[in-house]
């Protein structure tokens, strides 16, 4: 997985066709975010050693993994972390529950020094309904359904920075979050590099969430692929939590590059994030 581009070159083609806008906002969107998982999936088993060719370059840092290809000049950061929680304690961290944070988990990453905007929000989103995951039926059965552990749902954001010195550029992005099954969520993001990718989408499918200027004066983060992917995976409540990231790129070590790998190093915070809300809940 490391070291080679698992991402369908000919798919992120497609989203930017004029034809395909709608489909990138949306049922696109859902798409990308299942392909996904199933990358995420995949990472957890290593990289080989055949799919490392000579001048890539590789590090190590406790639970994370970064690579960059010269061949096809993309970089890639993995994370993972397991932890005995419910799924829905992890989920809560990474989803608002105060209507002024509407990214709790990179607030907290960047110590609040950010302001995230939900620009548009699509609406045909809602609760997902889903096979349990004990029972999946045979295409001739019917199939039973449950309420999925999250909602269903699609937004653009636009993330920027307090700290110009070190993050110079804005973030806008098309974030969807995706429930797989009772057990398993996705969480995934791609840069949204043109406003035009929102105006020229199916506009009556979406509901402008923020005013102000739709130009993008400032830098902005652009070719880049990343998410989170949460597995239960036992019975005793063991999550697995994994962070995969690429950004394509001629110069190894960019800024995304770098907000890459701060984002995959900081999964660690999430234990002690669980421990300071179960503290807090038990001394009330």
């Amino acid at each position: 997985m490391s070291g080679s581009n698992p991402r369908s070159s000919s798919s992120s083609a497609a989203a930017r066709s004029p034809t395909n806008r709608a489909k990138k906002t949306a049922a696109f969107a859902q798409e990308c975010a299942i392909s996904f998982a199933k990358e995420c999936t995949e990472s957890t088993k290593g990289p080989s050693s055949s799919s490392n060719p000579q001048g890539n370059h590789r590090g190590k840092d406790s639970h994370v993994v970064h690579d960059y290809v010269s061949e096809t000049k993309q970089y890639f950061v993995r994370a993972t972390l397991e932890l005995h929680a419910p799924l829905s304690e992890i989920l809560e961290l990474f989803a608002p529950t105060d209507p002024d944070d509407s990214d709790p988990f990179f607030s907290r990453l960047f110590d609040r020094a950010i302001d995230v905007s939900t620009v548009a929000r699509h609406l045909g989103d809602g609760g997902t309904l889903l096979p349990p995951s004990n029972q999946m039926p045979t295409d001739d059965e019917p199939r039973p359904l449950t309420k999925g552990p999250v909602a269903r749902s699609t937004v653009i954001k636009r993330i920027r920075f307090h700290d110009k010195k070190q993050w110079q550029k804005d973030l806008l992005c098309l974030e969807h979050v995706e429930p797989l099954s009772a057990t398993n969520v996705v969480r995934f993001y791609e840069s949204v590099d043109s406003w035009s990718d929102i105006r020229l989408s199916s506009t009556d499918s979406w509901t402008k969430e923020s005013s102000g200027s739709t130009t993008l004066s400032a830098p902005h983060h652009e070719n880049l692929t990343f998410g989170f992917l949460f597995e239960k995976i036992s019975r005793a409540n063991r999550l697995r939590l994994t962070f995969l990231g690429y950004h394509t790129t001629a110069t190894r070590g960019d800024e995304t590059c770098l907000w890459l790998g701060k984002v995959a190093t900081s999964l660690a915070m999430v234990k002690n994030l669980v421990l300071r809300r179960r503290l807090t809940q038990d001394s009330v």
